[in-house]
Formats: structure tokens, sequence, C-alpha cells
């Protein structure tokens, strides 16, 4: 899996509705290169840039390189679909409860695909000397050298925040849904080769087995960075979801002691409480 990151990506946003519209005109003013958008409700007149029917109309007039999908879950699906058709190299799915059953269908698209989607339910990517790209409150975040990778959304903002004295190199939230494109190993490999990172933050939680696999493959390299995690959910009962689906403990390799217990073996450092995150990373 390789993906080209380079700085003014061209971005193409949907879901314009009043949330949507709202997030692509802050990234636009936060220094986002987006060449238009696709919407079913948004006029062009209240828009600052040039609205599309389709990502087939958009590629007539411009290269994407990214593609920033706001919208509902039904419609969302079939954005990535039309996505993934016409080969856009990234796709950022920020979309929460995209069905199950349809993302089962998009795993399988992806396994022919060249194209890398993050999410959905995922905040996007931050890299030095790139726009951001998705939704990333740039007053809390200052550069530096600890790269953040994240399941959940919420919880990644409140580590940039944290960490806000001491510096974010990139950041990527995967998704806190049960199913999503680039995993936490994916978006590990990503901050492996990223010479802007020196130290890697892992923000993890319950439910399924991304952990496990990061533990697993990090085991497995010689000249690697170092690995600190954090995983919510200690006191979180069987059976009841934590905020998202993505959140549940269905058997007892989810839970977040178990979790634990696989990174420290793995030799990742654990963070016990979120307020703990900068004096660690600071040390």
């Amino acid at each position: 899996m390789t993906l080209a990151l380079f700085p003014d990506m061209n971005i193409l946003c949907t879901g314009l509705n009043t949330q949507g519209l709202h997030q692509a005109k802050r990234l636009k003013e936060e220094g986002g290169h987006i060449i238009g958008g696709l919407s079913v409700s948004v006029q062009q007149e209240e828009c600052p840039f040039p609205l599309f029917s389709s990502f087939a109309e958009a590629k007539k007039n411009h290269k994407i390189d990214v593609v920033l999908i706001y919208s509902a879950p039904k419609r969302a699906f079939q954005e990535i679909k039309a996505a993934l058709k016409e080969q856009i190299p990234l796709i950022i799915c920020t979309t929460e409860k995209v069905p199950v059953q349809e993302m089962m269908q998009i795993k399988d698209f992806l396994k022919s695909s060249k194209s890398i989607l993050i999410g959905p339910a995922s905040s996007g990517l931050f890299k030095q000397g790139l726009s951001p790209l998705g939704l990333f409150p740039l007053e809390v975040f200052r550069l530096g050298k600890i790269g953040i990778l994240s399941r959940s959304t919420s919880l990644f903002y409140e580590a940039a925040n944290e960490l806000k004295d001491v510096g974010i190199s990139m950041a990527i939230t995967t998704g806190a849904a049960p199913l999503t494109g680039l995993s936490l190993t994916d978006a590990f490999k990503m901050m492996q080769a990223d010479e802007n990172t020196k130290s890697i933050l892992l923000i993890g939680e319950i439910g399924g087995y991304q952990e496990q696999e990061l533990a697993k493959y990090y085991t497995s390299l010689v000249d690697k960075k170092p690995l600190f995690a954090y995983i919510a959910g200690q006191n979180a009962p069987k059976g009841e979801y934590m905020g998202h689906m993505g959140a549940i403990i269905s058997k007892e390799q989810e839970s977040a002691s178990y979790k634990k217990d696989i990174l420290k073996k793995a030799g990742v450092k654990i963070i016990p409480y979120l307020s703990d995150i900068k004096k660690t990373m600071k040390a």
C-alpha cells in the first residue's frame, strides 16, 4: 500500500449540507486546496468553490487527489463506491453509522483497488507540510515530532489537546466504525516511514482486533520507532456500546485489559490515563 502525499493536493468535498459546508469552508480557510464540491442541497451562490453534479464531471475539469465525504450514511456509501470507480487516490469519509453490510461491500471493492479509504467515522489525515485533510482544529496543533494514530475522533482530539505544547508531526484517525478502510497497522506503517515522526502514540479502545494486529506487526520489526499506547474503556461492561458502533466488547480478547497486555508484551509503553500523555511523551 502506497500513498503519495504532497502540498496542495486537490480536494473534492461531498455532502455539503449545513454542517458539511461549514467544515469545507473552514478547511479552505485553513489552506485546503478545494477544487469543488458535490451537493444536492446547496446552491452555487452559497459555496465559495465550484459545484459539480458527479465525480465524472469534476474529473473533466480537475485532477482529483482527495475526496472528503461529509454525507449522510446511505449517500456516503454510494459516494465511496463512485470515488473508487473513478480511482480517486485517497478517500476520507467522516460519516458515522455507515451500515456494516454496505462496508462489507466496500471492503471487497478495496481488494482490487489502488485507492485508499480512511474511515468511515474518521477525522482524516494531518501531516507536516500539507494542508489538513479532514476535521482538524488547528488551534490545538503545534508542529513537532509525535505521530498520533487513533480509531476514535473524539479521543484523538483530547490527545492532540494534551500534546499542543509538545507538537505533532502526523495524525491519522482510522475511524470508529466496526469496519474501516485503512487499519491501525496501515497507519502505523505510514508514520514509521515519515521522517518527521520520531515517536508514535496509539489511541486504542475496546472492540475489534486492530490493536492486537498492530502489536503483532510491531513485534516483527527490528528497526522501529518508540510506540506508546492509551487504551480507552478499561471499565466498559461486556456487550454494551461505548459511544459508537465499533466500541463494544463481544469477547474477552476485545477488552481494554487484554489489549494492554498484548501491546505491553510487544514492547509498547502503556499510558494509563489520557492526562498522563503529555508528561510521558515529553520524557
